[in-house]
């Protein structure tokens, strides 16, 4: 007899919890771990007051949502930019095009006409390495965070600090290496075919830079991102089955 009666316990909480409606049924979020990460690829274009000066680079965005409050969000991470630093900002794209062509003919003296070697001696064209490091704080709405996927458009605003590696030119062949450190402010939007445009400002802490009095950097990032965190898709898989 007691046997049969822990059965019938054991029985009665079973169809107690199977009458329960389920995290599906009440239509509650699932969260996934790498929700909160993101990510990019891209083109950035600056220069330091327009004087005589600008860069080109490859850019790739990486942010983490530490806050995520409705269809906004708070995110710590950087713009990573890697590229060259030249009079008119135009070696970028044709070293792009130039590193093809190599690729595909094998000749080094491609690399000669645009005067690759440091432009010492007055010929050629002048050159530079440029790097760009932040780390930033935005606030993110809309398109681009968990819950603003469905969103037409989405913005973001922030800032932070960064080291930048650049140059500016003595003459009209010859570069000259800079750095320094700064603080940055920059804002952007992203739009629902995955483009995000960003725009930012640098206020370096060493002034001048090089022969630049009041030095401003200005920079414009054309990026890609996922609008659609990547599971989201299974997430209304799922709640559709009865």
């Amino acid at each position: 007899m007691r046997v049969q009666l822990i059965l019938l316990i054991i029985l009665t909480t079973y169809c107690a919890r199977a009458q329960q409606p389920s995290t599906v049924d009440q239509q509650t979020p699932i969260i996934y771990k790498g929700a909160n990460w993101h990510s990019g690829f891209g083109l950035a274009f600056g220069t330091v007051n327009f004087k005589e000066n600008g860069n080109g680079a490859l850019a790739i965005p990486i942010r983490y949502d530490f806050l995520n409050i409705g269809d906004a969000s708070f995110s710590l991470g950087t713009n990573i930019k890697i590229g060259t630093e030249d009079r008119y900002g135009l070696s970028f794209p044709v070293l792009l095009i130039l590193l093809v062509i190599a690729g595909a003919v094998d000749n080094s003296s491609a690399w000669a006409d645009i005067g690759g070697n440091g432009n010492d001696d007055g010929k050629g064209y002048g050159i530079g390495f440029f790097t760009d490091l932040p780390l930033l704080i935005h606030y993110n709405v809309g398109l681009g965070t968990r819950e603003g996927q469905y969103e037409r458009i989405g913005y973001y605003v922030g800032g932070g600090f960064s080291y930048t590696l650049t140059g500016y030119t003595l003459y009209k062949t010859v570069q000259q290496s800079t750095h320094f450190f700064g603080w940055v402010g920059n804002a952007g939007v992203r739009l629902r075919n995955g483009v995000d445009l960003g725009f930012s400002l640098t206020l370096p802490r060493n002034n001048p830079v090089g022969p630049i009095q009041n030095p401003v950097f200005y920079q414009l990032t054309f990026c890609s991102f996922n609008p659609y965190h990547p599971l989201h898709g299974v997430h209304h898989l799922i709640s559709e089955i009865p």
